[in-house]
């Protein structure tokens, strides 16, 4: 039992380092051209903005000069979980504001299960 109990242990221990382990950090500057999709639709939502930046960056070469690379987001599966990510981390309500309706400079930290993203520069 108490084998079993240690085992149970370090489970949960391995999978909060999983959790709290960053996949990749990148800044990017939100421009008018993240905000509309690959068909000129407007987007309405801060993940879904973001996920286009990320496509623009790494699929159309519309990359914004402030914007970094990352190591996750290359791929179209992987940028098709911005909304799940983003809803499981720190996003404040200002922060997704600001990307809806202005420019700024963010800051975005993805881990495994969840994405922080932070505004830097309005």
């Amino acid at each position: 039992m108490r084998f079993l109990t240690v085992a149970l242990v370090l489970l949960a221990s391995t999978a909060a380092l999983a959790q709290g382990r960053v996949l990749t950090e990148y800044t990017t500057r939100i421009g008018p051209q993240d905000k509309v999709n690959s068909l000129g639709d407007r987007l309405e939502t801060a993940a879904a903005i973001l996920r286009q930046d990320r496509a623009n960056y790494h699929r159309f070469d519309q990359a914004d000069a402030e914007d970094e690379g990352d190591d996750v987001f290359d791929d179209r599966r992987e940028r098709g979980r911005f909304e799940r990510l983003m809803s499981r981390g720190v996003v404040q309500p200002d922060t997704a504001r600001a990307i809806i309706n202005g420019t700024p400079l963010v800051r975005v930290t993805v881990y495994a299960t969840r994405m922080d993203v932070e505004i830097i520069e309005p």
